[in-house]
This record gives structure tokens, sequence and C-alpha cells, in this order.
């Protein structure tokens, strides 16, 4: 538990060691769909792994693996060819994660937690996954997640996780409020 929360949470930068955490964060969703529906986890550790690793804001691991984040240093030493197929082991490997906590619901957890923290985690996390170049992969699978999480939550979640699945499906603009949903899809 203690170490998947460690290498989950590593900050080195390239390649290897995004891939070594990309390995831990694989193996860590394997597990939790192999004890589903009780995992092997204490809440503690999981609320762990999931807000300060796997979802943490853009930064964490499962976005950076989708966007196919290798660090500007590794790009700029790489030859072009190498690059591609680093960022697509990279986005393989967080598709993977993403795919296996919808299939065994382990995404769900996070309602469990006490506070709302670490859902909106999860939450903005997911939507950073999608990109021009990826939607068509990732759409529906954080669609799911997102839809699943707050259908569970329902009323009894509070308005963080709301407002920011609002935010970014309608977006916002200059000082905070709501854009029209009909300018965020144009």
């Amino acid at each position: 538990g203690a170490m998947a929360g460690e290498a989950l949470t590593h900050s080195k930068e390239g390649a290897t060691a995004l891939l070594v955490c990309a390995r831990c964060a694989c193996c860590f969703a394997l597990l939790l769909r192999l004890f589903a529906p009780q995992p092997c986890f204490s809440d503690q550790q999981l609320e762990q792994v999931f807000s300060n690793g796997l979802f943490h804001h853009e930064r964490g691991l499962v976005p950076r693996l989708c966007r196919g984040e290798c660090g500007p240093k590794t790009a700029a030493r790489s030859k072009k060819k190498q690059a591609v197929e680093a960022r697509k082991e990279l986005f393989s490997r967080g598709y993977f994660v993403l795919e296996t906590l919808k299939e065994c619901k382990a995404h769900l957890l996070v309602l469990d937690f006490p506070t709302d923290d670490c859902l909106r985690l999860v939450l903005t996390s997911c939507f950073a996954c999608v990109t021009g170049e990826n939607a068509s992969e990732t759409r529906e699978v954080v669609a799911g997640i997102a839809g699943e999480l707050l259908k569970e939550g329902g009323s009894d979640l509070g308005p963080g996780p709301w407002e920011c699945f609002l935010n970014e499906v309608a977006g916002t603009g200059p000082g905070g409020q709501l854009l029209p949903l009909e300018r965020r899809c144009e």
C-alpha cells in the first residue's frame, strides 16, 4: 500500500521514470480489479494514491499519461520516431488505468472518502485526460467515469463536484462565470 503510493507520487521527470510510474499505476488498477468489490488497500491509502498520484489535477499521473507527456528534456533528446512511440506507450498505459478503474467501478471508491476533495480531483483530472489527439478514444471512458460518479453520489454530493463538472462541460469565462453551453461547444 505505502509503496504503491510512493511509486505513483514519484516526481522524477523523463520517459523512463514516467514509464515506471505508469507500470505501477497499471498494477494498482489490476489489484483493484482483482480484489473488487473489496480493495486490498485502506481508505487512507486509496485516498493518497487517488489524490496525490493518479489524479492530482492536470499533473496527476493518469492525465500526464493520457496526454503522452514524457517531459521536455526527453522530447528534446529523443528522435521524433522514438518520441512518438514513447507518447503512444504512455497513452496506452493511462488509458488502461482509466478503462480498468471504470470496468471494476473502482473510481466509485472516492465517494467513500470523508470529503469531496478527492472526487473533485478525479473529475478534473479525468477531463484533463481528453485532448484533441485522443478524444475519440478517451471521451467515452471519461464521460462514463464522470457520469457514474455524479449519478452514484447524487444529492449527497456537495456543490464542489457538480461545479467542477459544469466548469468542464460548459466552461468558464472571465471572472469564473459559466459560459453558455453553445459558446463552449463551438
